[in-house]
C-alpha cells in the first residue's frame, strides 16, 4: 500500500500542494511532505518510493507470470 502524504503546514495531500505550487510557479521539489507517522520527505524522495513500490508490485506479477508458463511446460 502507498502510504498517504500530506502537507506538514496547510494539511492539503501531497497532489493539492502539487497544483497550487504548479498554479504559482513555485519549484516543488523543495517542498516537504509530512508522512501520517509522523516522518518528513523531500517530495523527490516521496516520488521515489511511489516508483519503488510500483516497480516491486510488477516484479512480484512478472514472478508469477512465469512461474505459471514454466508449470504450464512441464
Amino acid at each position: 500500500a502507498i502510504p498517504q502524504y500530506t502537507s506538514s503546514r496547510t494539511g492539503l495531500s501531497s497532489a493539492q500542494v502539487h497544483l497550487l505550487l504548479y498554479q504559482e510557479g513555485l519549484e516543488s521539489t523543495k517542498i516537504r511532505m509530512r508522512q501520517a507517522c509522523g516522518d518528513s520527505l523531500c517530495v523527490n524522495s516521496v516520488l521515489k518510493g511511489i516508483k519503488k513500490a510500483f516497480l516491486m508490485e510488477q516484479q512480484k506479477i512478472t514472478v508469477k507470470l512465469l512461474r505459471a508458463q514454466a508449470e504450464s511446460e512441464s
